[in-house]
């Protein structure tokens, strides 16, 4: 069998159908009104009620998040003591692979670690206070095996 009058590229013709009439005014919302089932007769809203006062706004803009100043330097003070003796840890790293390790290394840590018990006051962060736990006992384990004859 043998169909004919189809070409590459041919597309076929789109149908006509017929287009939709202009809808008279309001019909929507009839349409809609009967779907809700609101009645005809029923008005907007003319105005609404704010929903809290001036005041719940200012008195929002009064609280401060943030954390206290002493509580903001504890965590600075820590920080910065925490990033120190991973610098000094790093850098005793990299001399035990050239193979000599300076005094002043050492020194430096173990500065860094009595830094520690000079802070001002613990941070006030469980999972800052942990971390600098772990970072020290680490610095103390390396600083161990290096006193040792």
């Amino acid at each position: 069998m043998r169909i004919g009058g189809i070409r590459p590229g041919d597309k076929p013709a789109p149908r006509k159908t017929d287009r939709a009439g202009k809808s008279e005014r309001g019909a929507f919302d009839r349409a809609l009104r009967s779907v809700l089932g609101l009645d005809a007769d029923s008005t907007p809203v003319e105005g609404t009620a704010p929903l809290s006062g001036v005041e719940g706004l200012l008195a929002l803009q009064e609280v401060d998040a943030s954390p206290a100043p002493s509580e903001r330097e504890a965590r600075r003070q820590g920080t910065a003591w925490g990033t120190q003796v991973l610098d000094d840890l790093d850098r005793l790293r990299l001399a035990m692979l050239d193979g000599a390790i300076p005094v002043a290394v050492l020194d430096d840590l173990a500065q860094s670690l009595r830094a520690r018990a000079a802070l001002e006051e613990a941070p006030p962060d469980p999972r800052l206070s942990s971390l600098l736990d772990a970072i020290e006992l680490r610095a103390e384990v390396e600083r161990a095996k290096l006193d040792r004859p």
